[in-house]
């Protein structure tokens, strides 16, 4: 039996904690098992199931038989290991399939509708231009993505198990499918007006090209097909994740699509019943409404529930709708959806500040102004105070000219469920609003005991937020080209004239001419005659450190990168004892409290209190 192929190994020589989501957290002496290696300082790795990016000079290679508690193997384990590995490449050729067979059942669907449904539908005059189109959306749009992201995952289940990347065939095709499937979704309600407009007529035609009674269902359900189907995304991610080895170079591209299918599949719902909200409210008739039509304000720019703070500290529920240049105030009565008009808000001359969380609100946001009284607003998630927040700031800029236009799709984001799979922000949600200056930096500090990680291009500056940050990835065979490598060279050309890099770039040189001089006099008998800088190693230099265990004290000689951790563990338990008895301190100052309560309202104890010196009685003497 053939000897099963050993998956690389590093272990961790420093302490990691990624910046951003896709990137593996770990602490010194993890094994990490690699998953990919790429030019540019960044590896790709698994451990403890989690699969993640970390810089390549905080780890060191070693064998897996070196790993802690692997033993090298034997031929039962080795066949133990291989029948293992057939399992899960079997399984997860099963659940691709299902992928695949899925994901055709559902274009044959979309197909049906257009071909049998949607198309004899223009033809029958039933319904008029402009209100086929509001029924069909982008339907079409939508079968033909689909159609190619089929045959995407068909090519991709023809290569071997060891080079199928269904992960990252679902990330490349995540931006595209994430704004389609929002533009379908935003435009629902208008189609479900459409449904119930003419339910009638839709099911006598549904019927007469051979839908099964009652039409109207079968129409209904038909458009509603897209929605199910991306609910299901992130559980065929998911199931498909079980059946992937740890080494398998697909795998950190397979759990990040988990998160951006999850989110993308959450952001269309609450798109879908945002806009549903809008379409009701707008076709509603609003009581005590005053001034023009609602309808005639402009488009509807952001809508959302909020609890507004008044100054009696009462509190209470409003919908806030922005509109170009316009916040309008409204109320609903829950058991008929009325809405009540509350009042309208120009946006010229207010000022919006956010409020830090307290114990009375929190994600608050604060309205000020010259003609009206402060207003504080709290949202129900951080992310809606701040769309609140960029959006009332974008209308009350000076020299905004208000524009009609559609409300931004809500942004892709990356579950945190991980620390953090990288912001691809929110997607994992772009809140880019501008290109921040990028600072770059050494890869190696003198002023600190680990190297610093390589340069990362900024999430900022990729062109596509949902794709791996690691390189521009193509679904084309042959080595893949990273961009980490060239995002970095092109940055310090644009930036080859700022004399700060060419100072900490003659730095660096220096470091490294003293270290090889440093390094070569080592090996000289008369290195000691030589005047080579003194470089200071911090694995090797050594220190006397003194440690209180127990009641004696323990004089050892530990490296300083094993002293500096010791001290930090040491000032860590300081920390959590002096919180401690700080909590033991506001206990005890409670309880006092109470006792002076209880003593002033017995008067026989309140007599005895006052009978009782001081010295006597500590106790009283500290509360009364």
């Amino acid at each position: 039996m053939a000897e099963p192929v050993q998956p690389r190994m590093v272990k961790a020589s420093f302490n990691f904690k990624g910046a951003n989501n896709d990137e593996l957290c770990f602490a010194k002496g993890d094994i990490i098992t690699l998953t990919q290696t790429i030019d540019g300082g960044w590896w790709e790795g698994t451990l403890d199931g989690t699969t993640g990016w970390f810089p390549s000079n905080y780890v060191k290679e070693i064998k897996p038989a070196d790993a802690k508690g692997l033993a090298s193997p034997t031929g039962k384990m080795t066949e133990l290991v291989l029948n293992k590995r057939e399992s899960m490449a079997f399984y997860h050729n099963v659940v691709l399939q299902n992928v695949i067979e899925t994901e055709q059942a559902h274009v044959d669907e979309l197909m049906a509708i257009l071909q049998t449904y949607m198309k004899p539908l223009h033809e029958a005059n039933i319904l008029s231009a402009a209100e086929c189109v509001e029924l069909e959306g982008n339907l079409e749009e939508l079968t033909v993505f689909q159609q190619g992201f089929l045959a995407a995952l068909e090519e991709c289940a023809k290569l071997p198990m060891s080079q199928q990347r269904v992960g990252e065939v679902f990330m490349f095709n995540a931006p595209q499918l994430k704004s389609l499937y929002e533009a379908y979704c935003a435009n629902h309600p208008k189609a479900v007006s459409v449904l119930q407009k003419y339910r009638d007529e839709l099911g006598k035609f549904m019927e007469s090209v051979g839908a099964t009674p009652p039409g109207i269902m079968v129409l209904t359900t038909s458009l509603s097909n897209p929605f199910r189907r991306l609910d299901k995304y992130p559980v065929l991610l998911k199931e498909l994740e079980r059946h992937i080895e740890e080494s398998h170079i697909d795998r950190g591209d397979t759990q990040r699509a988990i998160a951006v299918y999850r989110d993308i599949a959450s952001s269309s719902t609450e798109i879908r019943k945002q806009k549903e909200m809008e379409f009701d409210i707008l076709s509603s008739t609003i009581e005590n409404w005053e001034g023009e039509e609602v309808s005639k304000l402009g488009d509807v720019m952001l809508l959302s529930q909020v609890i507004v703070h008044c100054e009696n500290l009462e509190k209470r529920e409003r919908l806030f709708m922005l509109f170009p240049g316009m916040l309008v105030m409204l109320s609903s009565t829950p058991p008929y959806s009325r809405y009540h008009y509350e009042g309208k808000l120009p946006l010229s001359g207010l000022t919006v500040t956010k409020l830090e969380d307290t114990d009375d609100y929190s994600y608050a946001f604060e309205l000020t102004g010259s003609m009206i009284d402060k207003i504080v607003v709290s949202c129900l998630t951080a992310h809606n105070r701040k769309q609140w927040v960029d959006m009332l700031r974008q209308q009350i800029k000076p020299g905004h000219t208000p524009a009609v236009t559609p409300a931004k799709p809500l942004p892709i984001q990356l579950s945190s469920s991980q620390p953090s799979i990288s912001t691809l922000s929110q997607a994992k949600k772009p809140k880019v609003t501008q290109q921040p200056v990028f600072k770059a930096h050494n890869t190696w500090s003198l002023s600190c005991l680990r190297p610093c990680p390589p340069l990362r291009p900024s999430i900022f500056m990729r062109d596509d937020p949902t794709k791996s940050p690691r390189a521009g990835r193509k679904l084309t065979a042959g080595r893949r080209k990273p961009e980490r490598a060239k995002s970095e060279d092109d940055y310090l050309a644009r930036r080859i004239d700022d004399s700060k890099i060419l100072e900490d770039d003659a730095l660096i040189l220096k470091v490294i001419e003293a270290y090889c001089t440093s390094s070569k006099t080592r090996h000289t008998v008369n290195s000691s005659l030589l005047d080579s800088p003194h470089m200071l190693i911090a694995e090797e230099e050594k220190i006397i450190f003194e440690e209180i265990k127990g009641d004696q004290t323990v004089v050892e000689e530990k490296s300083l990168v094993d002293t500096v951790y010791a001290i930090k563990d040491q000032i860590k338990e300081l920390i959590q004892e002096q919180t401690l008895m700080r909590k033991d301190l506001e206990d005890e100052k409670r309880a006092r409290r109470k006792l002076e309560a209880v003593l002033r309202k017995s008067p026989r104890l309140r007599s005895l209190v006052e009978f009782t010196s001081w010295e006597e009685n500590p106790i009283g003497s500290a509360t009364l």
